[in-house]
């Protein structure tokens, strides 16, 4: 009688066990493409509107989904969808996307949402607001435009510039054209630009590399000028917006480093104290 019992408890362990593995391999799942395409729908957007788009299939709350990930306008949109079911069990993003009449509301009037070109095109001059292009489209900027701007910020031209990089990245959750360029005396330019609004971002001008002409006897300048001159790159700052100032003997010169925060903006410089020339010039957004 024992036996029969032993028996009959394997042959149901094998049964429960062999019904799970049968369950498993026979579990049929949307696939990728369809995740994408309900995220897609959920977000009420097309393929050819998103910048970037991936699903992977992973767990979530003990059940087989995929991770759906969409950028779009430098946002990130994140949903989770049942692997089987296809239904959405979760979500994560910053803001919605606003539908077209929002942002025709608000002013963007006369602009195509699938255009390259922002409304108004580029005026390539201006730092109005901390931006070289004025824009209010939701679209992404041209990369030729981008150039454009940051050569009439340096106050350069294509012809006196060799471009190194033009590259779109993805940095801090949002898309940036990163634009390094140098001169024939070897000025080394870096810029950041927000590859939607056109805004300065980050920007770095190094003349380290390039040798100065040298300053005759008695023309050295003073600390006070070296502020000054540091003050007239940024308009509307005061001697109260320089937060650090040294001086110190480098390189064989006298060479005066400072720090201005004014705007919004961080200033860093560095002025070779024999001719008043600037060895290098950094421009970021901080915090206010």
């Amino acid at each position: 009688m024992k036996r029969k019992i032993v028996i009959c408890i394997t042959g149901l362990v094998v049964l429960l066990f062999g019904g799970c593995g049968s369950r498993q391999s026979g579990l049929s799942y949307i696939g990728a493409d369809k995740a994408k395409q309900l995220a897609l729908n959920a977000l009420a957007i097309t393929m050819d509107q998103t910048e970037a788009i991936q699903a992977d299939l992973t767990t979530y709350n003990g059940e087989d989904c995929y991770l759906v990930e969409i950028i779009v306008a430098g946002q990130s949109y994140q949903y989770n969808i049942d692997a089987q079911t296809g239904a959405i069990v979760g979500s994560n993003f910053s803001s919605p996307i606003l539908p077209a009449q929002d942002t025709v509301a608000s002013g963007n009037t006369g602009s195509d949402s699938s255009s390259n070109v922002p409304a108004g095109g580029t005026s390539g001059s201006g730092m109005a607001n901390n931006n070289i292009m004025a824009s209010s489209s939701k679209s992404m900027i041209a990369i030729e435009e981008a150039k454009a701007a940051v050569l009439s910020h340096a106050g350069l031209t294509e012809e006196e510039v060799t471009f190194v990089k033009s590259e779109l990245e993805y940095e801090d959750g949002r898309q940036v054209y990163e634009l390094e360029f140098y001169t024939s005396d070897y000025r080394e330019y870096d810029y950041e630009i927000d590859a939607y609004t056109g805004e300065l971002v980050g920007f770095d001008y190094d003349a380290e590399h390039f040798a100065l002409p040298q300053a005759a006897d008695g023309a050295a300048i003073t600390a006070d000028e070296a502020k000054k001159l540091a003050l007239s790159k940024v308009p509307g700052a005061s001697a109260d917006d320089i937060r650090e100032f040294e001086s110190d003997y480098d390189h064989g010169r006298m060479e005066y480093e400072g720090e201005i925060i004014y705007n919004g903006k961080k200033y860093e410089f560095e002025i070779d104290g024999s001719n008043g020339q600037f060895l290098s010039w950094e421009e970021e957004s901080v915090l206010r």
